[in-house]
């Protein structure tokens, strides 16, 4: 039980790694994030993925540029990994009882 757990949070953290740089890599060359959770309000979009919370204030009156900023949270990215650790963990443990039950 402990080394599927161990195997688990191995397996999360780097899915939760690759989607953090993959979101990171996705925002330095198009602005928005690829794998993301989006918000939408009238002037403004917000995405939230691996960790990246980006905020894209849209520009109301002629003249003004919009404003963009993105930020790492630790609890998000925590969250992340928690809700791919859970998924993770769950198909593990319903492969190795399929495994169990065919092998008998």
């Amino acid at each position: 039980m402990k080394k599927s757990i161990l195997v688990s949070a191995v397996l999360s953290l780097l899915i939760c790694l690759a989607g953090c740089l993959i979101n990171y890599r996705s925002y330095q060359s198009s602005g928005s994030l690829k794998w993301a959770v989006r918000t939408f309000g009238g002037e403004i979009t917000i995405e939230n993925g691996f960790g990246w919370h980006l905020v894209h204030i849209y520009a109301m009156t002629p003249g003004q540029g919009d404003t963009v900023r993105l930020s790492f949270s630790v609890a998000g990215f925590l969250l992340s990994f928690l809700a791919l650790f859970a998924v993770v963990h769950v198909f593990s443990v319903l492969i190795r009882t399929l495994h169990r039950h065919h092998a008998q």
